[in-house]
């Protein structure tokens, strides 16, 4: 698959999970962060993600007792790393597109 294909179809994934906003299921969120290629460590209820473009590591609290829907604060920040992977990932495509 064209690394731009791949690109676009994890966009629409993100916008899909930013259209859910509060309603967003932790277990859709990591699943969507496993596939931009994020790393993670378990500690309790707090996972830590880490890729290799960020330069630092952000956790995402699962939610528990009852709840499935992730905190907005955490939602809003894994979308932000998200975006950050995204563009970085345009930015070598357009690199190697200009190298060509």
């Amino acid at each position: 698959m064209d690394q731009a294909n791949e690109l676009n179809k994890l966009r629409k994934k993100l916008d899909k999970l930013k259209k859910k906003g509060a309603n967003a299921r932790f277990t859709k969120l990591h699943s969507l962060l496993e596939s931009f290629g994020c790393k993670f460590n378990i500690r309790g209820s707090h996972y830590t993600y880490i890729h290799s473009t960020l330069d630092y590591p952000f956790t995402v609290v699962k939610p528990h007792g009852g709840k499935s829907q992730v905190d907005i604060k955490d939602l809003e920040k894994a979308i932000g790393q998200m975006e950050i992977i995204l563009e970085l990932k345009e930015i070598k495509i357009e690199e190697k597109r200009d190298r060509q």
